[in-house]
């Protein structure tokens, strides 16, 4: 068994783009410390701000899956969430999900859950084949970039988006997408990455309110590090970036 206390620009760093970096290959700010098993989480872990020396998260682990309670310090706020593991029948993809979800099964979609009452809130996997028209990630991102400025049902209003290399020559654009649609606002908040023969889209889109959008963020943030597929983890905490930049999708 190995205790980790993350010191490097590892994927936990990327995960939570909640909060800045300090700069390429280095930790941003952030400690953490927890048990590993086989490289994957076990047991209590919690999440400390090195600028303050504060928990702002900490919960448990079943064999990296995110499990029962869990308490998130955000911004003078204090939430606390049930997370619990999801297998879907017939699928190569397993999650940690919050209870509070209410998880939709359809075959057209990886994932998808309605987060809350209103019926634009959902998070949802997609994924589209690699084919002649989208090769890789960043056609994907391109794509994506041109269906939102054509949406007339929804007005796009602005984005913030980074583009993330891996050592081991992974790709993946993660961000932010705002919107506005009967008056309402929304954020989206989004991550690309190429899974062998296909693009996996995970999207979070909820109403944009002030006093949930950092807490909103961190949730997302937490599901995306617990998505497994065929028994492994899509990202494991001593995945290392090469290079992390924001990016003007009109130069894409």
């Amino acid at each position: 068994m190995k205790k980790l206390f993350a010191q490097k620009f590892f994927i936990l760093s990327f995960l939570l783009f909640i909060y800045g970096c300090s700069g390429d290959n280095q930790f941003d700010s952030k400690y953490t410390n927890g048990d590993l098993k086989d490289n994957l989480e076990i047991g209590y872990w919690e999440y400390r701000d090195a600028e303050s020396d504060q928990i702002y998260k900490s919960g448990k682990f079943e064999n990296g899956y995110k499990v029962g309670n869990w308490k998130y310090f955000i911004e003078d706020s204090t939430y606390n969430v049930e997370w619990s593991i999801f297998k879907p029948e017939d699928s190569r993809y397993s999650f940690s999900t919050l209870e509070e979800w209410n998880i939709i099964e359809e075959d057209n979609y990886v994932f998808l859950a309605s987060t809350n009452d209103y019926s634009d809130s959902y998070l949802v996997i997609t994924k589209t084949s690699i084919d002649s028209t989208i090769r890789s990630v960043d056609n994907y991102m391109e794509s994506v970039f041109s269906i939102m400025k054509s949406d007339t049902s929804e007005s796009f209003t602005g984005y913030t988006i980074e583009k993330t290399e891996f050592e081991d020559g992974r790709t993946v654009y993660s961000g932010e997408i705002m919107s506005e649609k009967q008056d309402k606002h929304f954020i989206s908040y989004v991550f690309y990455v190429k899974v062998e023969d296909h693009i996996l889209d995970i999207t979070r889109k909820e109403e944009q309110l002030e006093k949930t959008a950092a807490f909103d963020k961190i949730i997302f943030n937490d599901f995306v590090y617990g998505i497994f597929r065929n028994s492994e983890k899509l990202f494991y905490v001593d995945d290392f970036i090469k290079t992390k930049k924001l990016v003007n999708l009109e130069e894409l």
